[in-house]
């Protein structure tokens, strides 16, 4: 029977020094050689030691999980997503690091829930959201799936009422999934008439997101509203100036690709 490989030899094996040098890779080895000195040595028994650990190592815990590329960790996940609340953004994201079929169809189920309720449980739409979109190595399967799933984020991001964060993450969703696929599709039709419509979402971060999917699906339709925006729109976001994201789109869609300039958020232009 094959050793069990350590958290840190996981983390470590195969990178070259510099990303070893790094602040951050530093701090998290630390970090593991902490867990290492508890006996929490790899991925079986950090997922059996993590109800006993402290909030914040835990939240450290389920990010370890989701990097360690162990599908053995995705039922432990799928229980912090459901039970803890204040953790359901890091779980989502180590769950969509993970994939795999269990990941995949509890991301379709919870989105799906999620948009039913009678009153949507705000924390859960955004936990679904980014469930869903942030899963790549299921973007095949997503689109695969004759119940069409990905419409779901069609729903999300035209429903006003549900928080911003779930309809701007469902934006960038529908570019990145859909920008290379048949514009013929129904799905297509539908996405790219909801991202139409959220350029002139009232929120910036949703707008900022609408116009990258615009570019990402080369969507000529929208080249006038994203040229208003990029001369007039004054919004901001954490990712940056909305009026800069709709010029960049424009030249994606003008050009088939993002421009150099967008590659460097320190560029303005």
């Amino acid at each position: 029977m094959r050793r069990e490989r350590t958290l840190l030899s996981r983390y470590l094996d195969g990178r070259d020094a510099a990303f070893r040098k790094s602040p951050f890779v530093r701090a998290t080895a630390r970090r593991l050689r902490a867990l290492h000195a508890r006996g929490i040595r790899t991925v079986p028994a950090l997922i059996a030691a993590y109800p006993r650990l402290a909030r914040r190592t835990q939240a450290f815990a389920v990010w370890v999980l989701g990097v360690m590329g162990d599908r053995r960790a995705v039922p432990l996940l799928v229980r912090v997503f459901r039970e803890q609340p204040t953790l359901r953004g890091e779980a989502g994201t180590a769950l969509g690091l993970l994939g795999g079929r269990r990941a995949y169809a509890f991301a379709v189920r919870t989105l799906r829930a999620a948009l039913a309720a009678e009153e949507a449980d705000e924390r859960l739409v955004v936990g679904a959201a980014i469930l869903l979109v942030h899963m790549p190595s299921e973007h095949d399967r997503l689109l695969a799936d004759p119940g069409e799933p990905v419409l779901l984020l069609r729903d999300l991001l035209v429903r006003g009422d549900l928080p911003s964060l779930a309809r701007g993450q469902a934006a960038s969703g529908l570019g990145h999934i859909l920008g290379d696929t048949d514009r013929r599709r129904r799905r297509w039709r539908a996405a790219a008439r909801a991202v139409l419509d959220a350029l002139s979402d009232g929120d910036p971060y949703v707008r900022h997101e609408a116009a990258h999917a615009a570019g990402d699906l080369r969507l000529a339709a929208a080249r006038a509203r994203l040229s208003a925006m990029a001369r007039n729109d004054p919004g901001k976001c954490g990712l940056g100036l909305v009026a800069r994201e709709a010029k960049g789109a424009l030249f994606a869609i003008e050009h088939g690709d993002w421009p150099a300039w967008w590659w460097d958020p320190g560029e303005p232009d």
